[in-house]
């Protein structure tokens, strides 16, 4: 279903119709989660990012929340909207990935917060789970439980952090969930 509106909207702009495709991106950004969105993220790319994965979320079956307290002003000055993309859109998908096998309560909640100290993106998510063994693989390179042709999200993720000299912690408990936490500080 997604899919679908992402290729209207392509359809709509390849035509010229740019007035028609910003009129449907307003109609889906109202839609379930689109207000409470588009209200606390100001960053147009990663609202619309989190709108995405707000209606992925729906179509699998998945309560996607986006913390109330959350927060990103349109510039800030820590991470660009590029590596908060890689960052946010790979954290939630693996969320979504650690679902598939799940049948009960299949809930991610999204944070996000920038202040004058810092950067905060913490994911929550109610999936598989990891053992130590398994975070510390994680931890240490390019580690999937997906197959061949997939671990590099988590590979980004940690690019991005080390070159910003901040910290990515995982904690997890097999068949209870995960919860990740990207910090970038202020340095001076």
């Amino acid at each position: 279903e997604f899919r679908n509106k992402l290729h209207i909207i392509s359809g709509l702009l390849q035509l010229g119709e740019n007035s028609q495709a910003i009129a449907f991106i307003n109609e889906v950004a109202n839609e379930r989660h689109g207000q409470n969105i588009l209200r606390l993220i100001q960053d147009k790319t990663i609202a619309a990012l989190l709108i995405g994965k707000a209606n992925r979320a729906e179509e699998l079956g998945i309560d996607f929340e986006l913390r109330r307290d959350s927060n990103l002003p349109e510039k800030n000055p820590f991470l660009t909207t590029k590596e908060l993309t890689i960052i946010i859109g790979n954290l939630i998908e693996n969320s979504f990935e650690s679902m598939v096998d799940e049948n009960s309560d299949r809930q991610v909640e999204f944070f996000i917060d920038v202040n004058s100290q810092g950067l905060t993106i913490i994911v929550d998510d109610t999936g598989c789970g990891m053992t130590a063994e398994q975070i510390e693989k994680i931890s240490s390179g390019s580690y999937t439980t997906k197959g061949a042709g997939h671990g590099y999200g988590m590979k980004l993720i940690r690019e991005v952090v080390e070159r910003h000299k901040g910290f990515l912690q995982i904690d997890s408990e097999p068949k209870i969930g995960t919860s990740i936490t990207v910090n970038i500080f202020q340095t001076d």
